[in-house]
């Protein structure tokens, strides 16, 4: 009985160890999900509207369409008044025009429209490089031309919200990737 047992558990334990030692290998040799290339974002058309969505992700939240270029931005025009009382270097120095480079509420969106002309810009640089861009079906094609369309809208959006809001400004038609080793 005591050898029964030990040959029982002998097969358990090779068992075990082999599923543990081909387990971990696929689990220790991961990719970062955080960490996608070109070459992966840009692969087929619902990975490339993926990443064109990450471009349109630039327009919304508080230091983008959702507050500070909607409404702080256009307060103390003729059509509108702004909040009354002291500057604060805070969304009242915007409507009194008294605002620093160190506040926040101007550099916040001035960095948003930035990353929205970098994550367009990376679109409109790898759509047309897709094999699918060309040799798709029509359809694939189609959807692909309509994405670069969409990314180059997206870039001159951003800039003239940028242009409205600072005036003359750095123009910037690549990725900065690409400008980085050029």
């Amino acid at each position: 009985m005591n050898k029964k047992n030990f040959n029982k558990l002998t097969i358990l334990a090779t068992m075990v160890l082999l599923m543990v030692i081909t387990g971990c290998k696929k689990f220790l040799d991961q990719q970062p999900i955080t960490d996608v290339s070109a070459e992966v974002a840009f692969s087929d058309v619902p990975s490339a509207y993926k990443a064109l969505a990450g471009a349109y992700s630039r327009m919304v939240g508080d230091a983008g369409f959702g507050i500070r270029l909607s409404l702080y931005y256009t307060v103390d025009t003729d059509e509108m008044q702004g909040p009354t009382g002291a500057v604060d270097n805070d969304r009242r120095s915007i409507a009194r025009y008294s605002a620093t480079s160190g506040n926040a509420q101007i550099t916040n969106p001035f960095n948003q429209l930035f990353t929205g002309i970098e994550f367009s810009n990376i679109c409109i640089a790898n759509i047309p490089k897709m094999d699918m861009y060309n040799n798709g079906t029509e359809q694939e094609k189609k959807q692909l031309r309509r994405m670069h369309g969409e990314a180059l809208t997206l870039r001159a959006q951003y800039y003239f919200q940028a242009i409205v809001n600072w005036g003359d400004l750095p123009a910037h038609f690549r990725p900065a990737s690409e400008l980085a080793s050029s």
